[in-house]
């Protein structure tokens, strides 16, 4: 497990002092990051050959958002390797050890010059050390919406939104997605899918969709508990036990095309 230690920033607190979902996000982000640049298989490994893991997939589930100069303990550790994809987990906890978030994410590893994947080589595979999946309620990638959606003003693409790759951020497709949604939504759960990239100049044509509580979308599960981690955190009944959670309300937002395909679709639950 890689980790490190921070202290919540006033620059990533919204109104109310909070840490905000992307800014939580963006941690994750970081972490792996930090993590990949200290086995020395980061942004300068990867680079002269062309390639960057892309995210295909987060479920990020949310107990408590920290409040402005609380200190935290990111963490992270990828689970498997499958052909070109990887499967990482994350999660934020207080300084008292409980548990403020955890993630789920899937990756491909790409040629971005040829964009074709490719399978990671044994230096990548020697260097991140594969552990046991978090536990968490894992839910179905899957994000379906229904026919329609309510149709919003258009976004452009500005640099601002960019990353290393010239494409949007991950991070920022949710923070358009969450803009456009009722700001009073108490989030215990995001879900995004990634499908297109999006560049400097793309324009991008938002639909939101308000979906029933009883929705299967966002919590259909992924695949039945029952790990040796599983069954520890039952014994000590922890609200870690993996237990599938129920949510009142959900919120979808697809950032498409003018075609209609989609750059990101984003689920928020609460």
């Amino acid at each position: 497990m890689y980790s490190f230690e921070s202290k919540i920033r006033y620059s990533e607190t919204g109104s109310d002092r909070h840490l905000t979902v992307p800014a939580l996000l963006n941690y994750f982000q970081d972490c792996s990051t930090a993590q990949s640049e200290d086995l020395g298989i980061g942004l300068d490994y990867l680079e002269p050959q062309g390639q960057a893991w892309v995210l295909n997939f987060w479920q990020c589930d949310i107990t408590r958002l920290p409040v402005l100069g609380e200190t935290v303990v990111v963490a992270t550790r990828p689970y498997e390797f499958k052909g070109v994809m990887g499967s990482r987990n994350y999660e934020m906890r207080d300084q008292d050890g409980n548990r403020l978030a955890v993630a789920n994410t899937l990756y491909t590893l790409m040629n971005m010059e040829k964009h074709v994947p490719v399978k990671p080589d044994d230096k990548m595979k020697q260097a991140y050390q594969i552990g046991e999946k978090m536990v968490m309620d894992y839910v179905s990638r899957k994000i379906r919406f229904p026919e329609g959606g309510q149709a919003l003003e258009p976004i452009t693409i500005q640099q601002h939104h960019l990353d290393t790759n010239d494409h949007v951020n991950n991070v920022q497709y949710v923070s358009m997605a969450q803009d456009l949604i009722p700001k009073d939504l108490r989030i215990g759960r995001v879900l995004a899918s990634y499908h297109i990239s999006a560049v400097e100049g793309d324009v991008i044509y938002p639909y939101l969709f308000e979906l029933p509580a009883d929705s299967s979308v966002g919590s259909q599960a992924a695949a039945p508990l029952g790990t040796r981690a599983d069954s520890f955190y039952k014994e000590q009944k922890t609200p870690e036990a993996g237990q599938p959670l129920v949510f009142t309300k959900k919120i979808g937002v697809d950032l498409r095309r003018e075609d209609g395909e989609s750059f990101c679709k984003v689920l928020f639950c609460g």
